[in-house]
């Protein structure tokens, strides 16, 4: 993720990086991203800035292999909205907790059973009680002019931690500025997690990642399934592995 300009849009550069840092194919436990989640007693500590959609797969890999019982409870949620450009409160990247970032997406991570969000970016507490978070960082858009709320409201895609974990992979080229020749910021020691890659696919810059896919907030997927029953034994289809959109009112009714 990246810091936005809200007066500006955002670009992205499709030039080769190399495959330096390209993780190899691993089953799931094997990977480095999966063992570095466990490597650490306190899951702050997996932070790596400017990369929430990997420490929040780490995050959901901790927990999905910790408590597996729980693995229905265990939600990763995409933050954005159609402009790419979401204002937060209290994120650490910024100098002031009460003056937003602008993210072009952010990713936390949701356990419904307990009713708490875990966002290591956050100043928030860690966990913290779904409302609270929702408050805390949203504060319903007041510190935005009436007439800039509608466009910078977030939007959440809302993805079972499971099938994130065995569908999402990214190349991280999104974070190399390919006309300096460096990255946007440093990338986790580790290798790329690639989990769900297929060998072949690439986005619409070339890239191997379906990233783009997760942060994009312009389709909404239609959620016939208040429930969300349990897709084991079923076909899991394109909407299962990318989950549902939902405005913060729906976010609020769904998980507060």
């Amino acid at each position: 993720m990246s810091l936005q300009d809200p007066h500006h849009s955002s670009s992205s550069d499709d030039d080769d990086i190399g495959d330096s840092r390209m993780g190899k194919e691993h089953p799931l436990d094997d990977s480095e991203a999966a063992q570095s989640s466990l490597a650490t007693s306190d899951v702050r500590d997996l932070r790596v800035p400017c990369y929430c959609e990997e420490n929040v797969w780490r995050l959901a890999y901790r927990n999905v292999r910790n408590n597996p019982a729980n693995n229905k409870s265990y939600w990763v949620v995409f933050v954005s909205n159609e402009q790419r450009c979401c204002p937060m409160l209290a994120q650490r990247a910024s100098a002031c907790p009460d003056r937003p970032c602008f993210w072009d997406y952010h990713v936390i991570f949701l356990d419904d059973s307990a009713q708490v969000v875990w966002d290591v970016d956050s100043h928030m507490p860690f966990p913290c009680p779904v409302a609270d978070y929702l408050h805390g960082t949203f504060r319903n858009l007041e510190f935005l002019q009436d007439k800039h709320r509608a466009t910078y409201a977030p939007l959440f895609r809302v993805v079972r931690a499971e099938l994130f974990l065995q569908y999402y992979y990214s190349d991280r080229r999104h974070m190399w500025d390919a006309s300096q020749k460096v990255w946007q910021a440093p990338p986790p020691s580790y290798e790329c997690i690639m989990t769900g890659w297929d060998g072949t696919t690439r986005d619409i810059h070339g890239n191997r990642s379906n990233l783009s896919q997760y942060i994009d907030m312009s389709k909404r997927a239609n959620d016939d399934d208040d429930d969300d029953d349990d897709v084991a034994g079923t076909e899991t289809t394109a909407t299962d592995i990318m989950g549902t959109v939902l405005t913060l009112d729906e976010f609020k009714s769904k998980f507060e």
